[in-house]
């Protein structure tokens, strides 16, 4: 039975017109990938710790830092917004082996940083793409990746409610 059988001819037309409008989405519009995050950084921190080097103390890895600093492109606010998420992915790596208790805390943290990521003009039309690639880097080693496992395990079954609205300030 050919797909011509299976559904009527007009509707089938309207379906091939339907996706061929839909255009590939590898290649997006240029206003949208003015704020695309860049390549990875050609040096990750690649030690055997989970927390690797942070020199400033300020819960990010030097190397994430940097890579979010050098888009200089974006604004205060929305770097700042980066480096929320980035300390929050950190977080789930070093707390791999806390209870669940502690990995739904962090989860309703991860889910505030992710709010406010999406209500940053800048970054909104690409928001999952930079958390997906802070999320990248921030697991970059087998044990990272592990630990990150871990956190997730510790949250299997578990839910939790989304912010109502974003709270860049939560931090």
């Amino acid at each position: 039975m050919s797909a011509f059988t299976l559904f009527p001819r007009p509707i089938l037309y309207i379906v091939l017109a339907l996706l061929a409008a839909c255009g590939d989405e590898s290649s997006p519009t240029p206003a949208a990938s003015a704020q695309a995050p860049q390549a990875f950084p050609a040096s990750l921190d690649r030690t055997d710790t989970l927390a690797g080097l942070d020199h400033n103390l300020n819960g990010v890895r030097d190397d994430v830092e940097q890579w979010i600093n050098s888009h200089d492109t974006l604004s205060l606010s929305a770097q700042q917004a980066l480096l929320r998420y980035a300390h929050i992915m950190q977080q789930t790596v070093l707390a791999a082996a806390q209870q669940p208790p502690r990995a739904l805390e962090l989860a309703r943290q991860q889910a505030s940083a992710q709010a406010c990521l999406a209500g940053q003009a800048e970054l909104k039309p690409n928001a999952v793409a930079w958390s997906r690639r802070l999320r990248q880097i921030t697991a970059n080693t087998e044990a990272r990746v592990r630990a990150h496992l871990a956190y997730s395990a510790a949250l299997d079954g578990r839910s939790w409610s989304l912010p109502l609205q974003e709270d860049c300030n939560a931090h």
